[in-house]
């Protein structure tokens, strides 16, 4: 694991945070490639320059989060990011701008395909129902002044709510 620098045994630093990999003698900070543990678990493997998080790098979030970032570090900044993920193989779409980011692009658990992720990958249908297999399931018959709320008609006329499916039935 160690390259120019000395190789450093497991450090456990100051703030409660522990480090195994290169490290700089002359300037006493990790330097070169090596594993960051914070307090929580949480990890960063990759590559350091002048004690700061710098190169490729991977982000491994301890529990409850269980989410893997993978990307392109600078000086201790998030620069790009190359992929999100979380422990059941779910990938996130995101880009970053600046220190925000844009989730638009994510179309996961939306209006169009509320599936989750295990439905998606094993191709199960969602569940519910008004499910569907497609984005634009069929519209049902409606007479004017009917709407489809999904937990069955409701009549404007007389505001109440008509062919109520399971387990709405009253």
């Amino acid at each position: 694991m160690c390259s120019t620098n000395r190789c450093a045994p497991l450090k456990n630093l100051l703030c409660g945070s522990k480090y195994e990999g290169d490290w700089s003698s002359s300037m006493n900070w990790m330097h070169g490639y090596g594993t960051y543990t914070f307090p929580d678990g949480s990890t960063y493997q990759g590559h350091f320059r002048n004690g700061k998080f710098h190169g490729f790098g991977i982000v491994f979030l301890a529990k409850p989060y269980n989410f893997v970032i993978k990307g392109m570090f600078n000086h201790g900044s998030i620069d790009s990011i190359n992929d999100m993920c979380f422990a059941d193989g779910l990938h996130v779409t995101a880009s970053l701008h600046g220190f925000q980011m844009d989730f638009s692009e994510w179309v996961y658990c939306i209006n169009g395909d509320r599936r989750y992720m295990r439905e998606r990958l094993e191709g199960l249908c969602p569940v519910g129902p008004t499910a569907s297999l497609s984005a634009n399931p069929p519209d049902r018959p409606l007479s004017e002044g009917c709407y489809d709320v999904g937990e069955g008609i409701y009549l404007s006329k007389t505001y109440f709510i008509s062919d109520r499916p399971p387990p709405f039935r009253l």
